[in-house]
């Protein structure tokens, strides 16, 4: 009675357990699997940029935005879905369960941090020149996609979709003390 999921599972814990930055990139590498697994019936079942744009807008879970289906073609050569697999459990988790879309009644992932780093680049170009934006979306997911900026939560969970929340917190630094209050 033991299913191919419980096994999956199972061996994400066991990565996991091990606490070594090699097991932590395994069970990140065997997480990502599962998510794809939900999502699109396997890593060779990732729709392109534009049958995924299409979907998830038709499904009222990404805002419609003014690209052509050239320039979604154009993303396509840009998104690189293989750096899901290089990152840790931790951070794969945390994108996927905290900032990708996901279906709470069925269960499953929608998106995947890379198709997450995507939508927010498409929506941060959207009213940049036309003639330039497919640069600025492919610096954009980039930037996400490779670590080079850390975005606030809200734009992770909200940038490209109906939602617009963007609301965060912030600190700043300022001179005065506690005395001083």
């Amino acid at each position: 009675k033991c299913t191919t999921d419980d096994l999956h599972t199972a061996m994400i814990s066991a990565c996991v357990d091990k606490e070594t930055e090699e097991h932590l990139i395994m069970a990140g590498k065997l997480f990502i699997g599962k998510v794809y697994k939900e999502a699109f019936g396997g890593a060779e079942n990732i729709p392109t940029v534009k049958d995924m744009y299409h979907k998830m807008v038709a499904d009222g879970l990404w805002t419609p935005l003014d690209y052509t289906d050239e320039e979604l073609d154009k993303m396509q050569t840009i998104i690189k879905h293989r750096r899901d697999e290089t990152a840790s459990y931790s951070e794969t988790k945390q994108i996927c369960d905290k900032y990708a879309i996901f279906d709470r009644v069925d269960k499953i992932f929608k998106e995947t941090p890379q198709f997450v780093y995507m939508r927010m680049a498409m929506q941060l170009s959207e009213h940049r020149f036309k003639k330039s934006r497919m640069k600025d979306v492919e610096k954009f997911y980039n930037y996400f996609s490779m670590k080079k900026i850390n975005p606030p939560s809200p734009n992770l969970i909200n940038l490209g979709t109906p939602k617009k929340q963007y609301a965060s917190c912030c600190v700043i630094t300022t001179d005065d003390t506690a005395a001083s209050l």
